[in-house]
Protein backbone atom coordinates (compact mmCIF):
# COMPACT_ATOMS: atom_id res chain seq x y z
CA UNK A 1 0.00 0.00 0.00
CA UNK A 2 2.98 2.34 0.54
CA UNK A 3 3.32 3.10 -3.17
CA UNK A 4 -0.38 2.84 -4.02
CA UNK A 5 -2.67 5.81 -4.57
CA UNK A 6 -6.45 5.69 -4.33
CA UNK A 7 -7.05 9.38 -4.95
CA UNK A 8 -8.98 8.82 -8.18
CA UNK A 9 -11.44 6.56 -6.35
CA UNK A 10 -12.68 9.56 -4.34
CA UNK A 11 -12.29 12.15 -7.11
CA UNK A 12 -15.13 14.67 -6.87
CA UNK A 13 -16.74 12.97 -3.85
CA UNK A 14 -17.77 14.35 -0.45
CA UNK A 15 -15.97 12.06 1.98
CA UNK A 16 -16.72 11.15 5.60
CA UNK A 17 -13.72 9.74 7.48
CA UNK A 18 -13.16 8.03 10.82
CA UNK A 19 -11.17 5.39 12.67
CA UNK A 20 -13.08 2.83 14.71
CA UNK A 21 -12.86 -0.51 16.48
CA UNK A 22 -15.80 -2.77 17.29
CA UNK A 23 -18.45 -0.06 17.40
CA UNK A 24 -21.95 -1.40 16.79
CA UNK A 25 -22.81 -1.79 13.11
CA UNK A 26 -26.15 -0.07 13.74
CA UNK A 27 -24.31 2.99 15.07
CA UNK A 28 -21.99 3.05 12.07
CA UNK A 29 -24.82 2.90 9.54
CA UNK A 30 -26.88 5.48 11.47
CA UNK A 31 -23.81 7.74 11.50
CA UNK A 32 -23.27 7.36 7.75
CA UNK A 33 -26.96 7.91 7.03
CA UNK A 34 -26.99 11.13 9.07
CA UNK A 35 -24.06 12.67 7.19
CA UNK A 36 -25.45 11.57 3.83
CA UNK A 37 -28.85 13.15 4.51
CA UNK A 38 -27.73 16.28 6.36
CA UNK A 39 -24.36 17.14 4.76
CA UNK A 40 -24.54 15.46 1.31
CA UNK A 41 -21.82 12.92 2.05
CA UNK A 42 -21.58 10.29 -0.69
CA UNK A 43 -18.35 8.47 0.21
CA UNK A 44 -16.87 6.79 3.31
CA UNK A 45 -13.20 6.33 4.24
CA UNK A 46 -12.97 4.16 7.35
CA UNK A 47 -9.80 3.01 9.10
CA UNK A 48 -10.54 -0.14 11.10
CA UNK A 49 -8.29 -0.51 14.15
CA UNK A 50 -8.61 -4.27 14.60
CA UNK A 51 -12.32 -4.99 15.03
CA UNK A 52 -13.15 -8.47 16.33
CA UNK A 53 -16.95 -8.35 16.51
CA UNK A 54 -17.24 -8.58 12.74
CA UNK A 55 -15.14 -8.91 9.61
CA UNK A 56 -14.22 -6.06 7.31
CA UNK A 57 -16.54 -7.56 4.71
CA UNK A 58 -19.45 -7.49 7.18
CA UNK A 59 -18.60 -3.88 7.93
CA UNK A 60 -18.63 -3.05 4.23
CA UNK A 61 -21.95 -4.86 3.72
CA UNK A 62 -23.51 -2.81 6.52
CA UNK A 63 -22.36 0.44 4.93
CA UNK A 64 -23.74 -0.56 1.53
CA UNK A 65 -27.24 -0.41 3.04
CA UNK A 66 -26.89 3.38 3.15
CA UNK A 67 -28.09 4.02 -0.38
CA UNK A 68 -26.73 7.58 -0.58
CA UNK A 69 -23.14 6.30 -0.22
CA UNK A 70 -21.48 5.46 -3.57
CA UNK A 71 -17.84 4.97 -2.56
CA UNK A 72 -16.61 2.93 0.42
CA UNK A 73 -12.98 2.33 1.35
CA UNK A 74 -12.17 0.35 4.49
CA UNK A 75 -8.51 0.37 5.44
CA UNK A 76 -7.15 -2.34 7.72
CA UNK A 77 -5.22 -0.35 10.33
CA UNK A 78 -4.20 -2.69 13.19
CA UNK A 79 -1.60 -0.46 14.84
CA UNK A 80 -1.42 0.56 18.53
CA UNK A 81 -2.26 4.17 19.26
CA UNK A 82 1.05 5.01 20.94
CA UNK A 83 1.70 6.52 24.39
CA UNK A 84 -1.01 8.98 25.32
CA UNK A 85 0.11 12.61 25.27
CA UNK A 86 -3.18 14.18 26.26
CA UNK A 87 -5.38 14.04 29.32
CA UNK A 88 -7.32 10.77 29.40
CA UNK A 89 -6.18 10.44 33.02
CA UNK A 90 -6.67 14.12 33.81
CA UNK A 91 -3.04 15.12 33.29
CA UNK A 92 -1.71 17.19 30.43
CA UNK A 93 1.52 16.55 28.54
CA UNK A 94 3.51 18.75 26.21
CA UNK A 95 3.74 16.09 23.51
CA UNK A 96 1.38 14.13 21.29
CA UNK A 97 2.26 10.58 20.29
CA UNK A 98 -1.02 9.19 18.99
CA UNK A 99 0.99 7.75 16.11
CA UNK A 100 -1.74 5.40 14.93
CA UNK A 101 -4.33 8.13 14.46
CA UNK A 102 -1.99 10.79 13.11
CA UNK A 103 -0.52 8.27 10.67
CA UNK A 104 -4.03 7.49 9.43
CA UNK A 105 -4.69 11.18 8.78
CA UNK A 106 -1.49 11.52 6.75
CA UNK A 107 -2.29 8.36 4.79
CA UNK A 108 -5.80 9.62 4.11
CA UNK A 109 -4.56 13.01 2.98
CA UNK A 110 -1.96 11.78 0.52
CA UNK A 111 -3.32 8.39 -0.58
CA UNK A 112 -7.10 8.90 -0.69
CA UNK A 113 -8.33 12.47 -0.47
CA UNK A 114 -6.21 14.62 -2.76
CA UNK A 115 -8.84 14.69 -5.53
CA UNK A 116 -11.93 14.73 -3.31
CA UNK A 117 -14.23 17.70 -2.70
CA UNK A 118 -13.20 17.47 0.94
CA UNK A 119 -13.48 15.35 4.07
CA UNK A 120 -15.49 15.51 7.29
CA UNK A 121 -13.45 14.25 10.24
CA UNK A 122 -15.98 12.77 12.68
CA UNK A 123 -15.98 9.87 15.12
CA UNK A 124 -18.87 7.40 15.14
CA UNK A 125 -20.30 9.09 18.26
CA UNK A 126 -20.17 12.61 16.78
CA UNK A 127 -22.80 14.35 14.68
CA UNK A 128 -22.10 17.83 13.28
CA UNK A 129 -25.28 19.88 13.60
CA UNK A 130 -25.95 22.77 11.18
CA UNK A 131 -27.55 25.88 12.67
CA UNK A 132 -28.93 26.98 9.29
CA UNK A 133 -29.54 25.37 5.90
CA UNK A 134 -25.83 25.24 4.99
CA UNK A 135 -24.03 21.91 4.69
CA UNK A 136 -20.41 21.44 5.71
CA UNK A 137 -19.42 21.06 2.06
CA UNK A 138 -21.21 24.31 1.16
CA UNK A 139 -19.20 26.07 3.86
CA UNK A 140 -16.01 24.36 2.73
CA UNK A 141 -16.54 25.53 -0.85
CA UNK A 142 -16.70 29.11 0.45
CA UNK A 143 -13.57 28.71 2.58
CA UNK A 144 -10.41 30.29 1.17
CA UNK A 145 -8.05 28.08 3.17
CA UNK A 146 -9.88 24.77 2.83
CA UNK A 147 -10.94 24.60 6.47
CA UNK A 148 -14.15 24.71 8.49
CA UNK A 149 -13.70 24.26 12.24
CA UNK A 150 -16.28 23.98 15.02
CA UNK A 151 -16.67 23.18 18.70
CA UNK A 152 -19.59 21.57 20.45
CA UNK A 153 -20.87 19.89 23.57
CA UNK A 154 -21.63 16.49 25.06
CA UNK A 155 -24.99 14.81 24.72
CA UNK A 156 -25.58 13.04 28.00
CA UNK A 157 -26.35 9.37 28.49
CA UNK A 158 -29.88 10.07 29.67
CA UNK A 159 -32.47 8.02 27.86
CA UNK A 160 -35.96 9.25 27.03
CA UNK A 161 -38.34 6.65 25.64
CA UNK A 162 -35.77 3.83 25.57
CA UNK A 163 -36.21 1.63 28.60
CA UNK A 164 -32.59 0.56 28.53
CA UNK A 165 -33.16 -2.94 27.15
CA UNK A 166 -32.53 -1.94 23.55
CA UNK A 167 -29.32 -0.82 21.90
CA UNK A 168 -29.11 2.99 22.36
CA UNK A 169 -29.35 5.00 19.15
CA UNK A 170 -28.72 8.63 18.29
CA UNK A 171 -32.41 9.49 18.49
CA UNK A 172 -32.61 8.24 22.10
CA UNK A 173 -30.30 10.99 23.35
CA UNK A 174 -30.68 14.76 23.01
CA UNK A 175 -30.14 16.17 26.51
CA UNK A 176 -27.13 18.33 27.27
CA UNK A 177 -25.50 20.60 29.83
CA UNK A 178 -24.73 22.91 26.89
CA UNK A 179 -21.71 25.19 27.44
CA UNK A 180 -21.20 23.79 30.94
CA UNK A 181 -19.88 20.64 29.26
CA UNK A 182 -18.14 21.53 25.98
CA UNK A 183 -16.28 18.94 23.94
CA UNK A 184 -13.11 19.09 21.88
CA UNK A 185 -13.19 20.74 18.47
CA UNK A 186 -13.26 19.00 15.09
CA UNK A 187 -12.90 20.03 11.46
CA UNK A 188 -13.87 19.57 7.84
CA UNK A 189 -11.17 20.22 5.27
CA UNK A 190 -10.08 20.13 1.66
CA UNK A 191 -6.55 18.69 1.66
CA UNK A 192 -5.82 19.46 -2.00
CA UNK A 193 -5.61 23.20 -1.27
CA UNK A 194 -3.79 22.97 2.06
CA UNK A 195 -0.16 24.16 2.28
CA UNK A 196 2.42 21.39 2.20
CA UNK A 197 3.25 21.80 5.89
CA UNK A 198 -0.38 21.39 7.02
CA UNK A 199 -0.59 18.66 9.64
CA UNK A 200 -4.02 17.11 10.28
CA UNK A 201 -4.72 15.72 13.75
CA UNK A 202 -7.89 14.55 15.47
CA UNK A 203 -9.02 17.95 16.74
CA UNK A 204 -7.30 20.53 14.55
CA UNK A 205 -5.06 21.00 11.52
CA UNK A 206 -1.70 22.52 12.36
CA UNK A 207 -0.16 25.33 10.30
CA UNK A 208 -3.47 26.63 8.96
CA UNK A 209 -5.10 29.67 10.56
CA UNK A 210 -8.85 29.23 11.00
CA UNK A 211 -11.51 30.19 13.53
CA UNK A 212 -14.52 28.07 14.55
CA UNK A 213 -17.63 28.56 12.47
CA UNK A 214 -20.78 29.79 14.26
CA UNK A 215 -22.89 27.80 11.79
CA UNK A 216 -22.05 24.27 13.03
CA UNK A 217 -21.43 22.45 16.28
CA UNK A 218 -20.64 18.91 17.38
CA UNK A 219 -23.15 16.84 19.30
CA UNK A 220 -20.88 14.30 21.02
CA UNK A 221 -22.91 11.33 22.30
CA UNK A 222 -21.63 9.73 25.49
CA UNK A 223 -23.84 6.65 25.16
CA UNK A 224 -22.93 5.68 21.60
CA UNK A 225 -19.49 4.36 22.42
CA UNK A 226 -18.07 1.03 23.49
CA UNK A 227 -16.41 2.72 26.47
CA UNK A 228 -12.85 1.77 25.51
CA UNK A 229 -11.44 5.12 26.66
CA UNK A 230 -13.72 5.97 29.58
CA UNK A 231 -16.19 3.44 31.00
CA UNK A 232 -18.13 6.07 32.97
CA UNK A 233 -19.48 7.40 29.67
CA UNK A 234 -21.85 4.43 29.69
CA UNK A 235 -23.38 5.29 33.07
CA UNK A 236 -26.95 6.51 32.72
CA UNK A 237 -27.49 9.93 34.31
CA UNK A 238 -30.74 11.53 35.53
CA UNK A 239 -32.42 14.33 33.61
CA UNK A 240 -31.86 16.82 36.44
CA UNK A 241 -30.49 20.14 35.18
CA UNK A 242 -30.26 18.87 31.59
CA UNK A 243 -31.58 20.79 28.59
CA UNK A 244 -33.14 19.64 25.35
CA UNK A 245 -30.74 20.44 22.52
CA UNK A 246 -33.38 21.91 20.22
CA UNK A 247 -31.26 22.28 17.04
CA UNK A 248 -30.18 18.66 17.51
CA UNK A 249 -33.73 17.35 17.83
CA UNK A 250 -34.76 19.14 14.64
CA UNK A 251 -31.88 17.67 12.67
CA UNK A 252 -32.34 14.18 14.14
CA UNK A 253 -35.96 14.30 13.06
CA UNK A 254 -34.93 15.32 9.55
CA UNK A 255 -32.27 12.60 9.32
CA UNK A 256 -34.18 9.70 10.87
CA UNK A 257 -37.93 10.39 10.66
CA UNK A 258 -38.30 7.70 7.97
CA UNK A 259 -36.57 5.05 10.09
CA UNK A 260 -39.06 2.64 11.61
CA UNK A 261 -37.21 2.43 14.94
CA UNK A 262 -36.72 6.18 15.38
CA UNK A 263 -38.54 7.99 18.16
CA UNK A 264 -41.61 10.12 17.43
CA UNK A 265 -41.64 12.36 20.53
CA UNK A 266 -38.80 14.83 19.99
CA UNK A 267 -39.77 17.56 22.46
CA UNK A 268 -40.68 16.32 25.95
CA UNK A 269 -42.66 19.16 27.51
CA UNK A 270 -41.29 18.82 31.05
CA UNK A 271 -37.72 19.88 30.15
CA UNK A 272 -36.13 23.23 29.29
CA UNK A 273 -34.33 23.78 26.00
CA UNK A 274 -31.16 25.31 24.60
CA UNK A 275 -31.06 26.99 21.21
CA UNK A 276 -27.22 27.12 21.12
CA UNK A 277 -27.12 30.94 20.99
CA UNK A 278 -24.32 31.01 23.59
CA UNK A 279 -22.11 28.84 21.37
CA UNK A 280 -22.92 30.95 18.29
CA UNK A 281 -22.07 34.15 20.15
CA UNK A 282 -18.82 32.61 21.40
CA UNK A 283 -17.72 31.80 17.84
CA UNK A 284 -18.96 35.12 16.50
CA UNK A 285 -17.27 37.39 19.05
CA UNK A 286 -14.02 35.47 18.76
CA UNK A 287 -13.92 36.19 15.03
CA UNK A 288 -15.16 39.77 15.48
CA UNK A 289 -12.48 40.70 18.02
CA UNK A 290 -9.89 39.11 15.76
CA UNK A 291 -10.96 41.37 12.88
CA UNK A 292 -11.31 44.52 14.98
CA UNK A 293 -7.85 44.15 16.48
CA UNK A 294 -5.87 43.04 13.43
CA UNK A 295 -4.26 46.49 12.92
CA UNK A 296 -4.01 47.59 16.55
CA UNK A 297 -2.97 44.65 18.72
CA UNK A 298 -0.31 42.06 17.95
CA UNK A 299 -1.53 38.74 19.37
CA UNK A 300 0.93 35.90 19.80
CA UNK A 301 -1.66 33.34 20.88
CA UNK A 302 -5.42 32.90 20.43
CA UNK A 303 -7.14 29.88 21.88
CA UNK A 304 -10.13 28.49 23.81
CA UNK A 305 -9.79 27.71 27.50
CA UNK A 306 -11.84 24.64 28.38
CA UNK A 307 -13.35 24.85 24.90
CA UNK A 308 -15.63 27.71 25.96
CA UNK A 309 -13.60 30.82 26.94
CA UNK A 310 -11.96 32.73 24.04
CA UNK A 311 -8.48 33.88 25.09
CA UNK A 312 -6.33 36.49 23.31
CA UNK A 313 -2.70 36.74 24.47
CA UNK A 314 -0.05 39.36 23.71
CA UNK A 315 3.42 40.39 24.82
CA UNK A 316 3.58 43.86 26.38
CA UNK A 317 6.16 45.97 28.18
CA UNK A 318 4.56 44.71 31.38
CA UNK A 319 4.89 41.04 30.38
CA UNK A 320 2.69 38.44 28.72
CA UNK A 321 -1.01 39.19 29.27
CA UNK A 322 -4.28 37.52 28.32
CA UNK A 323 -7.77 38.86 27.69
CA UNK A 324 -10.48 36.30 28.54
CA UNK A 325 -14.11 36.39 27.36
CA UNK A 326 -16.45 34.65 29.82
CA UNK A 327 -19.86 34.13 28.22
CA UNK A 328 -23.14 33.13 29.82
CA UNK A 329 -26.67 33.10 28.40
CA UNK A 330 -27.06 36.89 28.33
CA UNK A 331 -23.74 38.61 29.11
CA UNK A 332 -20.10 38.53 28.10
CA UNK A 333 -17.56 39.50 30.74
CA UNK A 334 -14.01 40.62 29.91
CA UNK A 335 -11.00 39.93 32.13
CA UNK A 336 -7.29 40.62 31.87
CA UNK A 337 -4.69 38.36 33.48
CA UNK A 338 -0.92 38.26 33.83
CA UNK A 339 0.70 35.07 32.63
CA UNK A 340 3.56 35.38 35.15
CA UNK A 341 2.91 36.01 38.86
CA UNK A 342 6.00 38.19 38.93
CA UNK A 343 4.24 40.65 36.59
CA UNK A 344 1.14 41.10 38.78
CA UNK A 345 2.41 44.15 40.72
CA UNK A 346 3.33 45.97 37.53
CA UNK A 347 -0.01 45.04 35.92
CA UNK A 348 -1.91 46.29 38.96
CA UNK A 349 -0.04 49.59 39.02
CA UNK A 350 -0.67 50.19 35.32
CA UNK A 351 -4.38 49.37 35.58
CA UNK A 352 -4.91 51.54 38.64
CA UNK A 353 -3.55 54.44 36.61
CA UNK A 354 -6.37 54.08 34.07
CA UNK A 355 -9.12 52.82 36.37
CA UNK A 356 -11.30 55.82 35.50
CA UNK A 357 -11.31 54.66 31.84
CA UNK A 358 -12.38 51.11 32.67
CA UNK A 359 -15.87 49.83 33.41
CA UNK A 360 -14.61 47.75 36.31
CA UNK A 361 -11.44 46.74 38.13
CA UNK A 362 -12.49 43.79 40.27
CA UNK A 363 -9.78 41.31 41.30
CA UNK A 364 -9.79 37.77 39.93
CA UNK A 365 -7.16 35.04 39.78
CA UNK A 366 -3.94 36.52 38.34
CA UNK A 367 -5.79 39.59 37.08
CA UNK A 368 -8.96 41.69 36.99
CA UNK A 369 -12.45 41.87 35.57
CA UNK A 370 -12.58 45.05 33.51
CA UNK A 371 -15.91 45.08 31.66
CA UNK A 372 -19.18 43.29 30.87
CA UNK A 373 -21.80 43.72 28.17
CA UNK A 374 -25.24 42.22 27.49
CA UNK A 375 -26.15 40.46 24.25
CA UNK A 376 -29.39 39.05 22.86
CA UNK A 377 -30.11 35.40 22.17
CA UNK A 378 -30.73 36.21 18.49
CA UNK A 379 -28.03 38.03 16.55
CA UNK A 380 -28.88 41.74 16.55
CA UNK A 381 -27.08 45.08 17.13
CA UNK A 382 -26.33 44.12 20.75
CA UNK A 383 -23.73 41.66 19.47
CA UNK A 384 -21.69 44.29 17.66
CA UNK A 385 -22.21 46.82 20.46
CA UNK A 386 -20.71 44.31 22.89
CA UNK A 387 -17.77 43.51 20.61
CA UNK A 388 -16.99 47.16 19.86
CA UNK A 389 -17.15 48.24 23.50
CA UNK A 390 -15.02 45.37 24.80
CA UNK A 391 -12.50 45.89 22.02
CA UNK A 392 -12.09 49.55 23.02
CA UNK A 393 -11.54 48.50 26.64
CA UNK A 394 -8.85 46.08 25.42
CA UNK A 395 -7.12 48.83 23.42
CA UNK A 396 -7.06 51.15 26.44
CA UNK A 397 -5.38 48.45 28.53
CA UNK A 398 -3.01 47.26 25.80
CA UNK A 399 -1.79 50.79 25.04
CA UNK A 400 -1.27 51.49 28.74
CA UNK A 401 0.75 48.31 29.24
CA UNK A 402 2.97 49.28 26.32
CA UNK A 403 3.79 52.69 27.78
CA UNK A 404 1.19 54.83 26.01
CA UNK A 405 -0.60 57.38 28.15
Amino acid sequence: MIDDSYNEYFSGFNVLMTMQKDEELEWITDWARFYARIHDVNAILLFDNGSRKYSLEQLREALTTVTEIHRIAIVKWPFPYGPQGGKWDGRQASWDSDFCQIGAFQTARHKFLHMSNGVINADIDELVIPLNQTTLFDALADSKNGMVGYGGHWIENSKIGNGGMQLPRFWDHFLTRDRDDPCASKWTGRPNIWPKDAHPTAHFVRNIEYLPSPDFYIAHFRALNSGWKSADRLTNVPNTDLLIDMPLTKVLKKAYSDDADARKDWEPKELSITDMHQYRFQCWIRARIDRLSEDSISWNKRWLWRYSVPVFEAKTDTGQIAFDFHIDDSHVRLAIAARDRNDMDALTAKLEGIEHHLDDLAPKHMGYWISAMPYSSAQDPTWDMAAQHLYHQMVIVYDRLNGSS
